[in-house]
């Protein structure tokens, strides 16, 4: 059995908390409220992954690099939003993937900080 670094449990814990929350807010919350105005499936799919994407620019990682990742969180926004439609409105599949994809992203992302 070999050891767990720290870091790897922060980022885990990370992923969780990040998972949960981002979910409610993005999927649960924006969604169901555009829904609830009576926009598109598509316009909420769109708003709620450009919303996701927008909030998710790492000035850290200076302006290429921001830019990317806005773009990939964007564009995994608008799968995590389908996911929510395609579930029948349910947040877990999207708080799962969510979590599972930050798991395996975080650890890199929390050493970019720290260097």
């Amino acid at each position: 059995a070999g050891n767990v670094s720290p870091l790897k449990l922060v980022a885990v814990l990370a992923a969780l908390i990040a998972g949960f929350f981002e979910e409610t807010l993005f999927r649960g919350v924006l969604m169901d409220r555009l829904a609830a105005a009576g926009r598109s499936p598509a316009l909420q799919v769109f708003i709620s992954g450009l919303v996701f994407g927008g909030l998710h620019f790492y000035v850290f990682a200076g302006f290429p690099a921001a830019l990317l990742a806005q773009a990939a969180t964007t564009i995994l926004g608008w799968g995590l939003a389908a996911l929510y439609l395609m579930s029948k409105r349910s947040l877990w599949p999207c708080v799962i993937a969510h979590v599972l994809i930050d798991a395996a992203l975080e650890p890199a992302l929390l050493q970019s900080l720290i260097r």
